[in-house]
């Protein structure tokens, strides 16, 4: 399922490390009851292709693999007909999106993506993917965590305010019974 392009970048390291995007798309993926965010994405100067993978509600770690150009022709031939990664991106996103690519499986520092890929005659194959355990930097994750104190701060009054409701029909429900 394609979320959205150009949502914010969860990727790890000091600031130096960082990449910035032009292009990204997330796709939501089911995998033994919990939900992860797969993310496709081209860095700014059009030399590597990320694909990373965070738990939906996990701010901390995430799983990461970065590919050049010629990483993703030796990854399978379909790349090796791309003149750029742009081109690569395209196909990427083209694979992802034919429903056809699951979680195989996770380790302590692995996150391990079967992708299957259409062949000439139809039919598909399947591709391995490795990406390696990272820890989201320092910052995002006292910004991440922030964000999620205000969100349950919120929602704690509005429940303290539905709990108040509640409690007043509950007595005009008394009231009522009573008088009659």
């Amino acid at each position: 399922e394609d979320l959205n392009n150009d949502t914010n970048n969860f990727s790890g390291g000091d600031k130096n490390s960082i990449p910035s995007f032009i292009k990204k798309t997330d796709f939501k993926i089911l995998y033994q009851n919990r939900i992860f965010i797969i993310s496709i994405s081209l860095t700014s100067d059009k030399k590597h292709l990320y694909i990373q993978a965070r738990e939906e509600n996990n701010n901390i770690f995430f799983f990461e693999k970065r590919m050049t150009s010629d990483e993703l022709k030796i990854f399978d031939k379909l790349f090796r007909m791309c003149d750029n990664l742009e081109e690569a991106y395209s196909n990427m996103i083209t694979i992802f999106n034919n429903e056809k690519n699951y979680i195989k499986g996770i380790n302590d520092s692995k996150l391990f993506i079967t992708i299957s890929v259409l062949n000439l005659d139809g039919s598909f194959r399947e591709k391995n993917l490795e990406l390696l355990k990272k820890m989201t930097n320092k910052e995002q994750v006292a910004e991440n965590l922030y964000q999620k104190y205000l969100e349950l701060k919120v929602n704690n009054i509005k429940l303290e305010q539905e709990l108040k409701n509640t409690k007043e029909e509950n007595e005009k429900i008394k009231e009522n019974f009573q008088n009659f």
